[in-house]
């Protein structure tokens, strides 16, 4: 008798930019990533979800430094000018956005990729992550009829606070220094929350529509 292992089924995607597989039965703790024009081999029989990661890859979230934690795969300016030095990056936060140097008469000059901003999963909830994408300005929870304003993040009252802003929790969840919900515990809650201003009610969280398939990019 041998026993070769479970059995194996391939994953693939037919378009381009990086993808998630996420475990339909627990898709925040178990997911796995398939790189641009890669496939993966996945037990067969799992039940998963398959999403694009749309964020810093096809699109960039404004609150986040104006792309500065843009990484996709482009390497050409809005107009189709090869960049000279890699991909579209915007790490100096440069309000104009993902940029890159190109060659103009006989020079090297910045110029704007024209990377779209983010709307899925910035405006909206998406359930896949549980609201961990999310990067909108709602900054209120009601609580039994009650509306509440909520606790920035970067203060400890009228609650301790344990995500205070830092560069993991600014790139991975859009903590910083203001005061609207977010989800920086995706694993524990299941949808963007906040802290509130009253010191009778710890957290609660907030009302996010969830996500649809009908829009990415903001024009």
């Amino acid at each position: 008798c041998r026993n070769p292992g479970p059995r194996k089924a391939v994953v693939s995607t037919q378009s381009t930019g990086d993808w998630l597989l996420r475990n339909q039965e627990t898709p925040v703790s178990e997911y796995y990533v398939i790189k641009q024009g890669r496939s993966l081999k996945v037990s067969k029989g799992m039940k998963g979800i398959l999403e694009p990661i749309m964020a810093n890859m096809f699109c960039y979230k404004e609150p986040e430094g104006h792309g500065k934690y843009f990484v996709g795969y482009q390497n050409t300016d809005i107009a189709g000018n090869a960049c000279i030095e890699g991909p579209c990056r915007n790490e100096d936060s440069n309000p104009a956005g993902p940029h890159c140097l190109i060659k103009s008469g006989g020079k090297s000059v910045s110029s704007s990729c024209g990377i779209p901003q983010c709307i899925w999963d910035v405006e909206c909830s998406n359930l896949a992550d549980n609201g961990a994408g999310y990067r909108g300005s709602a900054n209120s929870v009601t609580v039994d009829g009650t509306s509440y304003s909520c606790q920035s993040w970067d203060s400890d009252r009228p609650h301790v606070n344990f995500y205070h802003p830092s560069d993991y929790n600014t790139a991975m969840y859009g903590i910083g220094l203001h005061n609207y919900c977010r989800n920086p515990g995706p694993r524990s809650t299941q949808k963007p929350w906040c802290y509130t201003s009253s010191m009778w009610i710890r957290s609660a969280e907030c009302s996010i529509p969830s996500c649809t398939n009908q829009n990415y990019f903001k024009n």
